[in-house]
């Protein structure tokens, strides 16, 4: 009976075993098998979101730094705690009117700061679709 050989074909390198298993991964981890998963619904959509943020991050820092204190906590409460404007108003002691207009002035500023930039295109693409 013959020797195992543990050469890996692929690099020419006798040694290690686990070279060899890391050249030809098992079956079960082919593109064959990935594609009979079930597709998460919405994950290609949250990545390409994650990615935008991600690109738009520091172009939003500023915008975001450039609002009155007032303007930015609105816009915040809305846009990142998703409460509506009358819960909004009730949370910072000041009329629903109040909380509309500081939106409107937080929204107008960030846009006209994004404008011109790859981050402007997406910002409307985000905005439109409320």
């Amino acid at each position: 009976m013959g020797q195992v050989s543990r050469r890996n074909p692929a690099s020419g390198h006798e040694g290690d075993p686990r070279i060899v298993a890391d050249a030809n991964p098992p079956p079960c981890l082919s593109l064959r098998s990935l594609s009979r998963w079930p597709a998460v619904p919405g994950h290609a959509d949250r990545v390409a979101a994650d990615v935008t943020a991600q690109a738009m991050r520091t172009l939003l820092e500023a915008a975001l730094a450039s609002l009155s204190t007032g303007d930015r906590g609105v816009l915040l409460l809305i846009a990142w705690e998703q409460l509506t404007y009358q819960e909004v108003s009730r949370a910072l002691g000041i009329p629903v009117g109040t909380v509309q207009s500081r939106m409107h002035q937080a929204r107008t500023k960030v846009r006209r700061a994004l404008a011109g930039t790859d981050a402007g295109a997406t910002y409307e693409e985000l905005t439109t679709n409320e």
